[in-house]
């Protein structure tokens, strides 16, 4: 019988051979089928981190991160709050009393709610640069401030008090309400349906963009 030598370079055996039966055989994974591994392993809720630090929060100044958020809906409870969304899913957002701040980077919110509190006057911010509030942005009593460079609201309620808005992008496919005081609002780019600025000596600055119907009340508005 003639006896297969191995491959010089190779090393390789004959499938034939003893040595062939011996040694196992390994097999290389695919740089495409790594990469779609990794994305789904990413994905899974295992390994998907929530909001840091997590709830129940006291009643003192809460700093919240969610990156991602993975469907809590927060209650930071009375003071002065600031919640960070990042990514991913929030249900309501809940913020209590207090001077707060919301802050979102990416991901999607149902509902913001900076004053939930019957009475309460906080002069709250909203910094939105991109993701999505599915409902309302309701910042309710004081003088709130509205910054709103990317991504999408459907409707913001900035209640009584002197509020703020800017638009230099993103979108609010409803409508923006200002309620009573002395509100202003600039619109440089981006997209708003419905402007309201309720009654009293409102400033409407359009250096750009597109709004679709603007009310301002009674009072003398600019």
């Amino acid at each position: 019988m003639r006896r297969i030598a191995p491959c010089p370079r190779s090393g390789l055996q004959h499938p034939g051979s003893p040595a062939a039966a011996r040694s196992p055989r390994r097999f290389a994974a695919s740089p495409l089928a790594l990469a779609i591994g990794a994305f789904y392993l990413a994905k899974s809720p295992l390994l998907q981190a929530a909001c840091t630090p997590a709830s129940p929060y006291g009643a003192g100044i809460n700093v919240v991160v969610c990156d991602p958020g993975v469907g809590e809906s927060p209650d930071t409870l009375g003071n002065h709050d600031r919640l960070t969304l990042q990514a991913g899913t929030l249900g309501t957002v809940r913020m209590g009393t207090g001077n707060d701040v919301l802050e979102l980077n990416g991901g999607v919110v149902n509902t913001v709610l900076q004053d939930n509190e019957t009475g309460s006057q906080g002069d709250d911010t909203a910094l939105i640069q991109g993701g999505s509030i599915l409902g309302k942005l309701d910042q309710a009593g004081g003088n709130d401030i509205l910054s709103l460079t990317g991504g999408q609201v459907v409707d913001v309620d900035q209640g009584s008090g002197s509020d703020t808005a800017t638009l230099s992008g993103g979108t609010i496919t409803g409508r923006i309400e200002q309620g009573s005081g002395a509100d202003t609002l600039t619109v440089s780019g981006g997209w708003i349906e419905t402007i309201d600025q309720g009654n009293f000596g409102d400033t409407l600055t359009i250096q750009g963009g597109r709004v679709g119907s603007i009310s301002q009340g009674t009072g003398d508005d600019t």
